[in-house]
């Protein structure tokens, strides 16, 4: 499996997450179309590899933001509160993740695009990951 697979797969199978937002957990992006609140989404936008003096791939580190979006920011730090303790115990030999840390925690908002008046909060976490080979 890829990083990003393990990723969907840890936080889809984290019941306290799952509780609050349900099967609205998505790679990348979010549908506009998707009104219902609250979800996230998270991104490895960065991968770094370490290889060995013969060229095999010998170690990653992947730079990965999870964002929980929600109508309130309160609602919206609830849903990273959540995604912060399962990320941070993750580690996990058929994932080959060996250890994740939480570096940065940023909050914002955004306009509504989903037709409604209300705006959208985002609570986003970014994270070190140190794998394997899985990329």
């Amino acid at each position: 499996m890829s990083l990003p697979e393990d990723i969907y797969t840890l936080l889809s199978d984290e019941s306290d997450l799952t509780d609050l937002v349900g099967t609205r957990i998505s790679p990348y992006v979010r549908n506009a179309s998707t009104q219902t609140f609250p979800a996230c989404v998270f991104e490895v936008s960065n991968t770094t590899i370490e290889s060995d003096s013969g060229g095999s791939v010998a170690h990653c580190f992947s730079d990965v933001t999870v964002t929980a979006l929600g109508r309130t920011f309160i609602e919206a730090d609830e849903v990273a509160e959540t995604i912060l303790a399962a990320m941070t115990s993750w580690s996990e030999p058929d994932a080959c993740v060996a250890m994740t840390t939480p570096t940065a925690v940023t909050r914002d908002q955004e306009m509504p695009y989903d037709g409604s008046q209300d705006l959208v909060y985002r609570t986003s976490i970014d994270f070190s990951i140190d794998h394997g080979v899985a990329i």
